[in-house]
């Protein structure tokens, strides 16, 4: 029995392979956010968890690139302060010890 004109006889099966999605975490800046808040300057290390939240929420709603530059933020602003803790340690210390002599 020959097929029906305009087919060949076989049959095309097409198979979809997803590939998993990481969520990204964003533990560091977490992490960096929650020391810059406790042992340098509080401010910077508020607005570093802010950014680290919201990245989370970005990445967990799918949007990777949103939170991988709000991670970028979070990143920059507990590095922000962290070195403006450690200038004004160094300043406090530097005026005090002047102060003993």
């Amino acid at each position: 029995m020959n097929p029906p004109e305009g087919q060949h006889g076989y049959t095309v099966t097409h198979q979809v392979q997803q590939t998993p999605v990481s969520c990204a975490t964003y533990l560091g800046q977490f992490i960096l956010s929650y020391f810059s808040f406790c042992c340098c300057v509080w401010f910077f290390g508020g607005l570093a968890f802010l950014f680290a939240v919201m990245a989370a929420d970005a990445a967990k709603q799918g949007d990777r690139a949103k939170g991988d530059k709000l991670g970028r933020y979070s990143y920059i602003m507990s590095i922000v302060g962290i070195v403006f803790g450690v200038i004004v340690i160094v300043i406090v210390i530097g005026t005090n010890v002047n102060r003993m002599k």
